[in-house]
């Protein structure tokens, strides 16, 4: 027996799948708004104890890490998951699709996990540089620079506190929203498409160009991992990795280099501030390399399921993408996104 030969009809099948997506997409715009309600009722709430002074608000690090995490983890994501209740649940695809013959996936090993990190923070690296670059260029043309949110919260809070939301908070949760909901209830049409649907609504989600190219990036990596093992540990485990890379050590590796100008330093204290630079941009741009070659030469052995249900790649395409629900939802973090590009342009007040 074929065991990629769906049980539907093609035209059945295409119908099925859609309909299927369309719920999943629903459930991505149940969480959108149901994010967006939360954090301004919070907002509001706040504001009213603080007497209307946004500017007592906005100097308390303290609720930027509020109002990002309660009203998502409180009150979104389990919108999130009444929505996408009864929705069948597929089981992890053990097999795949090797130049037409079917193979059972090999285990996947701590080795291969590395591997993936290296291209995961390569790749990171790779798409903030687009996400800074164009968000630069649009800087440029409108004369005003485009707030960095999330670097801004960052930068102004304790690192013990970086750490809870960007290394544990945000690993589990967007890892068990993104990966475990949304593939465990795709992957029956495809591993591909299962990824493409996880990848571009995780970026979409973030809602701003800074965090949109590297959260695609990582999160179609991440995505493979979990249609590839199945296990969401490995996703959360690298995840947290990527970030505590990114949001905390790295940073204080650029803290330890003096801010000061040559003339005020030692020779000796300008010489180690200039290696340890010089160190930093050698290891980012390394990954960033290393990401390349290794998405080269390991992309065409990728163990990628055809799934249960097989659909031709247009078909896969417009049923995930081509229905209400994922329309509708699509539409809203889109404009979300837009937004956030608009916001500086208008008229403060």
């Amino acid at each position: 027996m074929n065991l990629y030969q769906s049980p539907y009809e093609p035209e059945l099948a295409r119908t099925r799948a859609a309909k299927e997506f369309s719920r999943v997409g629903f459930a991505l715009l149940a969480l959108n708004l149901a994010l967006t309600a939360a954090a301004y009722a919070m907002y509001d709430a706040i504001l009213s104890v603080y007497n209307g002074n946004t500017a007592a608000i906005e100097a308390d690090w303290w609720w930027g890490w509020i109002l990002s995490l309660v009203p998502l983890y409180a009150v979104a994501a389990p919108v999130m998951l009444l929505v996408l209740r009864g929705l069948p649940k597929a089981p992890h695809n053990e097999t795949y699709s090797d130049h037409g013959e079917v193979k059972e996936k090999s285990p996947f090993t701590v080795s291969k996990f590395l591997l993936l990190l290296v291209i995961g923070m390569g790749c990171m690296y790779i798409g903030s540089f687009i996400g800074n670059t164009l968000m630069g260029i649009l800087s440029v043309i409108i004369g005003e620079e485009y707030p960095n949110t999330l670097d801004s919260m960052v930068s102004q809070s304790p690192a013990w506190m970086t750490f809870i939301g960007t290394v544990i908070c945000a690993p589990l949760g967007e890892e068990f929203l993104f990966r475990k909901l949304l593939i465990d209830r795709t992957r029956r049409w495809g591993d591909l498409i299962s990824i493409a649907v996880s990848a571009f609504t995780f970026a979409l989600f973030h809602g701003n160009l800074f965090q949109f190219f590297y959260a695609f990036f990582i999160g179609a990596i991440l995505a493979y991992i979990y249609t590839r093992t199945g296990k969401l540990r490995w996703c959360v485990a690298m995840h947290a990795i990527v970030n505590f890379f990114g949001s905390i050590f790295l940073p204080w590796l650029v803290g330890l280099i003096p801010e000061e100008t040559a003339g005020d330093l030692s020779p000796f204290a300008y010489t180690l501030g200039w290696l340890l630079g010089l160190a930093i941009d050698m290891l980012v741009f390394g990954l960033m390399i290393a990401a390349v070659v290794l998405v080269a030469v390991l992309f065409r052995r990728a163990q990628l399921s055809r799934g249960t249900h097989p659909l031709t790649v247009s078909d896969s395409i417009s049923a995930a993408f081509l229905n209400p629900g994922m329309i509708t939802a699509l539409a809203i973090m889109g404009f979300t996104l837009l937004g956030n590009l608009i916001t500086p342009l208008l008229p403060a007040g």
